[in-house]
């Protein structure tokens, strides 16, 4: 993956599902090889345990896309079927499970977090969290 040039990250994993894409992509961001084995991840909380989502009204206020201009990386966040789903340009939409009130797992995705920061009544920024990487991304306008 030596000399990737600008896009060069995005065209390497155009052809790869959107966990393996973004989960690859971040690793090499973050200086990781991302065909290294990785630890298994945690298994899931128990039900009773689980943090209750915002409701949906509130949901519409994270909908729209977020990106850096560091990055040719762009994530859209869509409400379908009464939750969030995020999508990496290009790639499958990936479900969002509550974690806290503004702060998302990423299903499929271990140890992959996206956390909303809210200005009035939406999300302005979302920061992308997974192991030591972090990435903050801006709503477009």
């Amino acid at each position: 993956m030596t000399g990737c040039g600008p896009g060069g990250v995005a065209r390497a994993f155009s052809g790869l599902r959107a966990p393996v894409w973004l989960a690859g992509a971040l690793m090499l961001l973050a200086g990781a090889d991302p065909l290294a084995a990785q630890p298994d991840p945690p298994p899931p909380p128990a039900a009773d345990s689980q943090v209750a989502g915002p409701a949906e009204t509130r949901l519409a206020g994270y909908v729209g896309w977020y990106g850096t201009s560091a990055l040719p990386v762009e994530i859209g966040i869509a409400l379908v079927e009464g939750g969030l789903v995020a999508t990496v340009t290009g790639q499958q939409p990936l479900r969002l499970l509550p974690d806290s009130p503004h702060r998302f797992r990423v299903a499929g995705l271990p140890d992959t977090f996206l956390d909303f920061h809210w200005e009035g009544e939406r999300a302005v920024l979302v920061r992308l969290e997974q192991r030591t990487l972090t990435l903050e991304l801006r709503r477009a306008p």
